[in-house]
């Protein structure tokens, strides 16, 4: 267990390692949102048993209350009359059929909304890692640097003991080093507000600080033999090349699978064949989209809403049988027979018009849901190409060793030969460089989830 002293509001708290597919994992076990939908699953599991359950059966029991020899009330007596009647409703014209097959739609399309809240749940929680994890690489800088200045500065301290540099470069030091300590402090309290919200997210109750590691199984058994400080620093970047690589992997899983075959994933031409790719092979594999298969399952619901309320609109039949001891027909009367409702007036077609315009709207809603995933798909399959093309031109531009770059700048200082303002401009470039890179890096990753979330990818 590695210990993290986080130092906020004073508050001490012990780190914890988390991975971008742990997060992802407990996202979609413990989230209360999906398991709130999950009761929505059982409840349509619970319509759909009850549709497939037939009428029950009515029966009418009657006795005289009075004795008809004496006239003596609740006397009734060996002779009196008794009367059965028992009816059984019949259902016709697919009244039966289409309430089974309406309310098994609805159920698919409640466990389709499911995964797609799944999915949008996850997609979520990894993009809240990666803002984790870029904030958290942001306060490395800071703490990198504050321990460079902090070391400059106790030397400082004791040369202006000896009159040996000004108190206006002493005091220029420790205004530098106290501004970048507000300035982590204020990057700390985003990345607090980042860990509350992801806790939300993943239903944790724990206090402990999630500390992000972008890493997989192989990585994490090469990091396990690392001790050196050295190689403690080139962990990160393993981290973010790995990662880096699995975009590329995923723009290649997706070239192979949706785009044309002939089309390379760093090539410049690559939008553009994306964009003249014909729809309807994109239409195709997009059919297995959740949101897909949810609005697919709705519109087949409201279709089989017209068709129930059609068969409402036929005669309702029942079956009757009775038997009267006593009665006015005999001693014993034995009947059976049929009851039938005429649907003179009132043939149900308000509500057969209603389900119609319901049918239509389901419809509407997924071509409306298809255009705009095929369009969020192309959007953001066309950025993160770009970003990782971004992210790759940045680190050839910025090969440099930064970090020896400080070294230096801070080994001419203390002779120095560079000034105070001409130091100061180094730092600030330093840590300028290294968030554009943290951002652009945290931005390809970003757009690389989102993509797989309009691709469906997130399982």
């Amino acid at each position: 267990m590695v210990l993290v002293n986080f130092m906020i509001l004073g508050v001490q708290a012990q780190g914890r390692k988390m991975t971008i597919d742990e997060v992802d994992s407990l996202a979609a076990l413990h989230n209360l949102q999906l398991k709130t939908l999950q009761l929505e699953v059982d409840a349509a599991e619970g319509q759909l048993a009850q549709a497939r359950k037939y009428e029950n059966p009515e029966v009418q029991l009657m006795h005289n209350i009075q004795n008809p020899l004496n006239r003596r009330w609740f006397d009734v007596g060996y002779d009196g009359q008794t009367d059965v009647q028992i009816s059984q409703p019949i259902a016709i014209g697919g009244q039966y059929k289409n309430k089974v097959k309406q309310a098994r739609a609805s159920l698919n399309a409640t466990r389709a909304g499911y995964q797609a809240e799944k999915m949008n749940v996850r997609w979520e929680a990894r993009t809240a890692f990666i803002d984790l994890y870029n904030a958290q690489q942001k306060l490395k800088v800071y703490d990198k640097e504050i321990a460079s200045v902090e070391k400059i500065r106790k030397a400082f301290d004791e040369q202006a003991a000896k009159g040996n540099v000004s108190k206006m470069e002493t005091f220029r030091i420790a205004a530098m080093l106290n501004q970048l300590r507000g300035e982590k402090m204020e990057l700390k309290l985003q990345e607090n507000n980042i860990q509350k919200n992801l806790k939300l997210l993943l239903n944790l109750k724990d206090e402990a600080e999630m500390e992000a590691k972008m890493e997989t199984e192989m990585e994490a058994k090469m990091k396990a033999e690392m001790e050196t400080e050295m190689e403690a620093e080139m962990e990160a970047e393993m981290d973010e090349n790995a990662a880096i690589c699995g975009v590329a992997e995923l723009l290649a899983k997706m070239q192979a699978e949706i785009l044309p075959a002939q089309s390379s994933v760093h090539s410049s031409a690559q939008s553009s064949k994306f964009s003249s790719a014909k729809s309807s092979g994109f239409s195709s594999f997009l059919q297995n989209h959740p949101e897909m298969i949810q609005a697919k399952y709705q519109e087949e619901s409201a279709q089989h809403a017209i068709r129930v309320e059609k068969s409402e609109a036929l005669p309702r039949i029942s079956l009757n049988g009775e038997w009267d001891k006593n009665g006015s027909l005999g001693h014993n009367f034995f009947a059976v027979g049929a009851t039938v409702s005429l649907p003179l007036w009132n043939r149900n077609q308000g509500n057969i018009r209603s389900a119609k315009a319901q049918y239509a709207q389901a419809a509407i809603e997924r071509q409306q849901r298809e255009n705009e995933l095929q369009a969020s798909f192309r959007l953001h399959y066309q950025a993160t190409l770009q970003n990782l093309n971004l992210v790759e031109e940045q680190k050839k531009q910025l090969s440099a060793d930064i970090g020896q770059l400080l070294s230096a700048a801070e080994e001419q200082f203390l002779k120095r030969n560079i000034s105070v303002i001409e130091f100061v401009d180094l730092y600030s470039s330093y840590r300028d460089t290294q968030f554009m890179l943290q951002d652009a890096k945290a931005q390809l990753l970003k757009s690389c989830e989102e993509l797989k979330k309009y691709a469906g990818f997130v399982k």
